[in-house]
């Protein structure tokens, strides 16, 4: 999509855009930042750089208008867990996402901008993103796991079934910290932002 269909494509969206709307905008890179809009066209999100969404150093809650956060991106609304997690008045969201500016702090897995945006607009931190890694983790785990107990119950020779049973136990380690780690990066109530002010 060439530069004019973008600029008309986020244009629309900005007119449709209400506040209080979680903003998400697709980068190159596979990944999506996200932010919330706050009104009179400009995003409330947890950037690096202005609009960068990517870099870790520095990474604040800023306000910045919409176009400098969409860069290069097209733009959409989605409001991704309504009717899954409890809405939150607009107003609210805006104050919530308006109380964290200037306030650092950043972590991939627990405190990232997905996760921000949902927690001004459900009060619970989210990022789609994050499950979907941890649910394509978890399943190749669960494949390695039952190849590995299948050759540890059926391997032909005795040794076999014995390297395949360690490997298998090394495995299952590998989930139990997998599960651990996941369990102890939960932050549902951002508390890895902390104040700058």
């Amino acid at each position: 999509m060439d530069q004019g269909e973008t600029r008309r494509h986020n244009e629309e969206i900005l007119r449709r855009a209400r506040s209080g709307d979680l903003l998400e905008f697709p980068r190159e890179l596979g990944y999506s930042h996200w932010g919330v809009y706050v009104g009179t066209g400009y995003v409330i999100h947890l950037a690096g750089e202005p609009g960068d969404g990517l870099s870790t150093a520095d990474v604040t809650v800023r306000k910045d208008s919409f176009w400098t956060v969409a860069g290069n991106s097209r733009a959409r609304i989605n409001n991704i867990f309504d009717g899954v997690e409890r809405l939150q008045p607009a107003k609210e969201i805006v104050k919530r996402a308006e109380s964290k500016v200037g306030h650092r702090g950043y972590d991939l897995v627990s405190t990232n901008c997905e996760h921000f945006a949902t927690w001004c607009r459900y009060d619970v931190a989210r990022s789609s993103q994050v499950e979907a890694v941890q649910t394509a983790v978890s399943s190749a785990l669960d494949n390695v796991e039952e190849v590995l107990r299948n050759v540890a119950e059926n391997h032909p020779d005795c040794e076999g079934r014995s390297a395949a049973r360690r490997w298998l136990a090394v495995g299952q380690a590998v989930i139990q910290l997998k599960d651990h780690f996941m369990q102890s990066k939960t932050d549902p109530q951002l508390k890895g932002l902390s104040s700058n002010k």
